[in-house]
């Protein structure tokens, strides 16, 4: 019995061949895109789940508090983890990872890189984490300092095929054996580790913020810890840290490791994922899968109703209605099969595009073991159940007697009817979204910064003092070179898009000296023309005034407002000792992204060693000039590798979360539109088909071919408008919601959902007008007689 309804499901499939085609190339299609959206929010769910403990392990921020700022932290001070675990016996462990604010130049013998994952950290890192040694003992291999732990891809990279332990690695000139070695860590890390360092002296880093992770006993409760924590919070800490800290005050926040990965951005943070996208890629694959299944549902139902005979002869010969279910089972799974593989060959040729897109680096293997393939058949499992039990349900409601009689099974035009609206609504709600998505992205790249950074790379310096002098003469070498228009050297923060410090500073204000938190980073004099940042009032700094080394300070217009000066040229600022005066107020620009505003700054003049030297190219472009600066930097500083990077692409980086998104979502929204019009077109001709001798009859009756398109138009067109008018709000709603993380923003996006609407409708309009016009063609003497 089962092979007869198999072999009468591929002969209707086989008569049916365009609307099997649409079918199958729809359902293909919507498969395909839903496996690797699926497959995306998988990985980024996973972040940081791997770790066997990781239910127990806790990441302890501080938020810090003076009269004026708020400031949530993703550090914690030093003291901080070993005076909780010895105050609250619920603490079973705890590890401090000191962050990497720039990379670490990494050398062995003839080799040399500047690593960006290498961490020092407590030797508990491994009693908390699950990074699997290969070699060593985990309680040990960080003990002693001057001790190293790598991973096997970082071992390969210096060693190639040598045994690793044992050998000493050069990092920013101090020696480190190594003394483990480690698993690669799991793409799915928010702190992503190659090598840990041990701590030199840990006693000597109490004034230092570290990231810090605690390991709660089983059963401890950390909503409960939290609670206890705001006592602990009391203690006069940040007394070691700054003595005139008077009105600093903390306090601290226990975060889950596995949501540490979506927790809205602390200050000094690592990148992260986003809850909200990975919400909408989930509902988008959903909705791709759902337009999918109503095509088919819709198509299925149509042609149902040119088997009503079929139907009624074969209840008048004894079939039951679970064998009419068995039917219409055998045709969806042949259906639902064929698209099946049809989707794996898709999703085979178009991985390499999607990890493109999307930033990963998946594998069709990891596509078939991953449990968002499993999701996908729960969905198509479901989607099954739905399109045979409603093509059964419109067959067993026919009877035989009407039917063989020549009365046709009638179709209930109302869910029908909604399936359309709904789809349509789907569709114009992600076309509207990915136009504002486009329109937000096109906003933050063509908004004024405040600076020009065109033609200006940024070269990573060793930051210590013991090169400070060869740095330099690096210097001097590029000042007034053909090679290079403008040269400056700064700190970490003075590259605009990195990490920021933020520190209390005595401010006047209303005649006395008042504790400020305050964004700031310091330069020398060149840095504001080499960006042009423009000066509103006073001036720059100056390399022949002395006292500008000794204490010169300029701030931004925000900075001002902030303050509420009237006349802020003058006005004194220490920063620990440092008692200077304000020269010049800068114009606000952009140091952060544009999902923040611009907030108050100071700028002090260079003093430290500096950290990244920014360059604007000459006239002979970026390839010509770095091709000469290497030979002059391997002369200068030969311990240290040569890198930099374009300060256009660095601060285009900072939207590049919203950026794979918005290529993602743009990828989603067009296949959705796609399968939608796909459905469109076969029901557009499926109709045509049915109406055949309807429409010979009025032309017979003297109709003209403009009244006949319009029969066949409205009736489409009554089910495309609902759905789009319904999308608007819906659209507007979202747009809104996703556009208030972004400080600066398109003013409005009006433009978006008319342009989507207006798409959507004229989509709808041709393809029926073609139907329409082909159908009124016909000869209705021939169709006439043909029925």
């Amino acid at each position: 019995m089962l092979r007869h309804h198999l072999r009468l499901a591929v002969r209707l499939l086989k008569q049916n061949r365009l609307y099997t085609l649409i079918q199958l190339l729809g359902l293909a299609a919507s498969i395909t895109t839903s496996l690797l959206l699926l497959r995306y929010v998988g990985d980024e769910w996973a972040f940081d789940r791997y770790h066997q403990q990781a239910d127990r392990i806790f990441r302890l921020t501080t938020r810090v508090v003076t009269p004026d700022t708020d400031d949530h932290v993703a550090f914690s001070l030093f003291v901080v983890a070993p005076r909780v675990q010895e105050a609250y016996p619920e603490v079973e462990n705890y590890v401090r990872i000191l962050p990497g604010y720039h990379k670490k130049a990494v050398h062995y013998r003839s080799k040399r890189f500047k690593e960006a994952h290498v961490y020092a950290a407590d030797a508990s890192v491994f009693s908390l984490f699950t990074y699997p040694l290969v070699a060593g003992n985990p309680l040990t291999v960080l003990a002693q300092p001057g001790s190293m732990v790598v991973s096997q891809s970082f071992a390969r990279k210096y060693f190639g095929k040598e045994a690793p332990l044992g050998k000493t690695l050069q990092v920013d000139n101090q020696p480190y054996q190594i003394t483990g070695l480690m698993q690669d860590v799991p793409a799915q890390s928010d702190l992503y580790v190659e090598a840990l360092l041990s701590l030199e002296d840990p006693q000597s880093e109490m004034d230092e913020w570290s990231y810090t992770f605690l390991l709660l006993k089983p059963g401890a409760s950390a909503q409960a810890l939290e609670k206890k924590l705001a006592k602990f919070a009391e203690e006069p800490l940040f007394d070691s840290y700054d003595e005139d800290a008077t009105n600093l005050k903390a306090s601290y926040s226990l975060e889950p490791l596995a949501q540490v990965h979506f927790l809205p951005g602390r200050l000094y943070d690592q990148p992260k994922g986003n809850k909200t996208y990975l919400c909408l890629f989930s509902v988008l694959a959903v909705l791709l899968l759902a337009v999918a299944g109503i095509n088919a549902a819709n198509l299925s139902l149509a042609q149902s109703l040119g088997r009503s005979r079929e139907a009624g002869l074969r209840k008048v010969l004894g079939a039951t209605r679970r064998q009419i279910r068995l039917q219409a089972a055998g045709e969806t799974g042949l259906l639902l099969l064929g698209a099946l593989l049809l989707a794996g060959l898709l999703s085979l040729l178009l991985l390499p595009f999607f990890n493109q897109l999307a930033g990963k680096g998946f594998t069709f293997t990891t596509l078939l073991f991953s449990p968002s393939l499993g999701v996908l058949f729960a969905l198509l499992l479901a989607l099954a159940v739905l399109l045979s039990g409603y093509q059964a349900f419109h067959l067993n409601q026919s009877d035989p007697v009407k039917v063989l009689k020549g009365n046709p099974l009638q179709s209930r035009q109302g869910i029908g009817t909604l399936l359309v609206v709904f789809q349509f609504m789907a569709t114009v709600t992600l076309m509207s979204g990915t136009l504002i998505v486009t329109s937000q992205l096109r906003f933050l790249q063509q908004r004024d910064l405040g600076l020009q950074p065109a033609r200006v790379v940024v070269i990573p310096l060793p930051g210590t003092e013991a090169v400070k002098q060869r740095v330099q003469a690096f210097t001097q070498r590029l000042t007034g070179s053909s090679l290079t228009e403008a040269v400056s050297l700064c700190d970490t923060g003075g590259e605009p898009g990195s990490f920021l410090n933020k520190d209390l500073f005595l401010v006047e204000q209303d005649g006395r000296m008042e504790e400020k938190a305050v964004t700031n980073f310091s330069c020398d004099a060149g840095y504001l023309p080499l960006l042009e940042i423009n000066l509103r009032t006073g001036r720059n700094f100056a390399h022949d005034r002395p006292a500008d080394l000794a204490g010169a300070y300029l701030v931004n217009d925000a900075f001002v407002r902030w303050m509420g000066w009237k006349e802020p040229l003058g006005k004194q600022i220490e920063f620990f000792g440092r008692r200077g005066k304000v020269i010049g107020v800068v114009r606000d620009f952009h140091f952060a992204s544009l999902h923040q505003p611009v907030s108050p700054l100071i700028i002090m003049y260079q003093q430290r060693s500096p950290e990244k030297l920014l360059l604007k190219t000459g006239a002979g472009g970026l390839s010509a000039s770095l091709a000469q600066l290497q030979p002059i930097w391997h002369e200068l500083l030969p311990d240290y590798p040569f890198e930099y990077h374009s300060l256009e692409d660095h601060l285009a980086g900072q939207y590049g979360q919203e950026q794979r998104a918005g290529a993602l979502f743009h990828w989603g929204a067009t296949i959705t539109i796609g399968v939608a019009c796909l459905g469109l077109l076969g029901m557009a001709s499926l109709s045509g088909r049915r109406r055949t001798k309807e429409i010979g009859i009025r032309k017979v009756l003297g109709a003209t071919t403009g009244s006949i398109v319009f029969l066949l138009l409205r009736g489409f067109l009554l089910r495309v408008l609902p759905g789009i008018l319904l999308a608007l709000p819906l659209a507007w709603y979202l747009g809104r919601r996703w556009l208030e993380s972004f400080a600066y923003r398109i003013p409005s996006f009006g433009s978006s959902l008319a342009i989507a609407a207006g798409i959507a409708f004229l989509l709808a309009l041709l393809i029926t007008l073609y139907h329409g016009l082909r159908t009124s063609q016909v000869n209705p003497v021939i169709t006439i007689r043909s029925e």
